[in-house]
């Protein structure tokens, strides 16, 4: 009996591992739209807010006395339910983004840590759909998958053992003009909970 204790020992001294050094994080928020002009046209598009969401499985893979290092896979979203100068009116402009990287944390107390992110991977972006004949008329919107890189950070408060609330802000950046954003970058702030395993 007390070697089969002795054995699993190093079984669960893994999995006890495996448990601390995952997390999976679910936050949401919200960030003024920046009125703009469709490319080409008079067309002019204007939003009071857009909707962020985001939600990120994390894997610590190594640790120092200073800080830790994990790797990532954040799915992100946003939303902006966009006025048209132009008929029907209004357009749901949504973009999302699935990017892989690696988050730095630092702890400055026992309970809270900063965090810095980057990475890359591609983002989904629907872009609106204009007829050439004057005057141009939206009809719908069209789906661009292009290249994108993020980067950020934010706080993570520990709660206990199993719960964190977390802060966090990402700049996701593409091509010019996708998911109705008139530059290249696609800021994405959250906050809520991460839950770690």
């Amino acid at each position: 009996m007390k070697r089969a204790l002795l054995l699993l020992l190093p079984a669960c001294a893994c999995a006890q591992g495996f448990i601390q050094n995952s997390d999976i994080f679910a936050g949401f928020g919200g960030i003024p739209a920046k009125a703009q002009t469709v490319p080409g046209t008079a067309v002019t598009l204007s939003s009071a807010v857009a909707l962020t969401a985001s939600f990120t499985y994390g894997y610590q893979i190594s640790h120092w006395s200073a800080a830790s290092l994990w790797v990532e896979l954040p799915i992100a979203f946003t939303v902006p339910h966009q006025r048209t100068s132009i008929l029907p009116g209004t357009i749901e402009l949504d973009s999302t983004y699935v990017t892989t990287g690696l988050r730095i944390m630092v702890p400055l107390q026992a309970r809270v840590s900063v965090f810095g992110v980057a990475g890359g991977g591609g983002g989904f972006y629907s872009n609106p759909i204009l007829q050439p004949v004057p005057p141009p008329t939206e009809v719908g919107s069209t789906s661009v998958v292009h290249g994108t890189f993020d980067f950020g950070g934010g706080m993570d408060l520990r709660v206990n053992r199993h719960f964190s609330i977390r802060v966090e802000l990402r700049d996701y950046l593409s091509g010019h003009g996708l998911g109705g954003t008139a530059g290249i970058n696609h800021l994405l702030p959250v906050a809520g909970l991460a839950y770690h395993l």
